[in-house]
């Protein structure tokens, strides 16, 4: 099995792939400050809840945070007695990258943009080897994180650029931070647009403001593109916005760790090489 570790400024995601199939996620709060041993400890404990199962045969690594990444590389050499293929564009990922500089990409919006357009892009069943053939059309991957995140992907392949903008969760923390009379409220999706009290009224701003945001920055995209790109949207707050937003045609929890997914394979298959 390979076990793909997604380590973003929030939470660190852990997924195992038996081949293609996703089949267990876990996740544990992000700690910046804490040893391999603290992590090592935590990854053993999720990994045996999902009871005896086949062997890791492989673990990939994807970090936005840098002063966690050797930690967790750690982790993978101790714990789980293996190399862990870390993230990055001197991999194999996608055919062409215009961002002025590659190594500023996020390896989490790398691997976003690689798995929409692989496996959302195109028709027919997705390609296995490495490059793939080029997509029906332009996609676009929205993940609703610490930060709205939008990257671009061209049919052939080529990473064209992106849009990041403040998340929800963040936004909401900075609003009670500066309007201290705000009243608590569940974020869910709203039953009107327009809100009776003040914590309907704040449902009401997030959910459909966000939706708007995405949907503003797709129709600037499509002109942009002077063509119409499939939209995925990922994170731990889309599930709050698909509905509600008229340009979001799939919904993928699991994009990110698909992504590590198949940059491992990529390069798995070719020792690990940059392209």
């Amino acid at each position: 099995m390979l076990l793909a570790l997604d380590v973003g400024n929030t939470n660190v995601t852990v997924g195992l792939f038996r081949g293609a199939a996703l089949v267990r996620t876990f996740r544990m709060a992000t700690r910046r400050h804490a040893t391999a041993d603290e992590y090592g400890v935590a990854l053993l404990r999720l990994l045996r809840t999902a009871g005896p199962g086949e062997p890791v045969e492989g673990v990939a690594l994807a970090s936005v945070v840098p002063p966690l990444t050797g930690v967790m590389a750690e982790v993978c050499r101790r714990y789980l007695g293996a190399e862990p293929l870390v993230v990055g564009s001197h991999l194999r990922t996608l055919p062409g990258n215009l961002y002025d500089d590659p190594q500023a990409l996020g390896a989490d919006r790398l691997a976003n943009a690689v798995a929409a357009w692989t496996l959302y892009g195109r028709r027919e069943a997705p390609p296995s080897g490495w490059p793939p053939a080029p997509a029906a059309g332009p996609v676009v991957a929205v993940d609703f994180g610490t930060a709205t995140k939008l990257e671009v992907v061209s049919a052939e392949g080529v990473y064209l650029g992106g849009a990041i903008a403040p998340g929800i969760g963040i936004s909401i923390q900075a609003l009670r931070q500066a309007a201290a009379r705000l009243p608590q409220f569940s974020l869910r999706r709203p039953d009107r647009v327009l809100g009776r009290d003040n914590a309907a009224a704040l449902r009401s701003g997030f959910v459909y403001g966000f939706a708007g945001q995405v949907d503003g920055l797709v129709e600037r995209i499509r002109e942009e593109l002077g063509a119409e790109p499939v939209v995925v949207t990922t994170g731990g707050l889309a599930h709050l916005v698909v509905g509600e937003s008229r340009s979001i045609q799939h919904h993928d929890p699991g994009l990110t760790l698909a992504g590590i997914r198949l940059i491992w394979e990529w390069n798995r298959a070719a020792g690990g090489s940059p392209a």
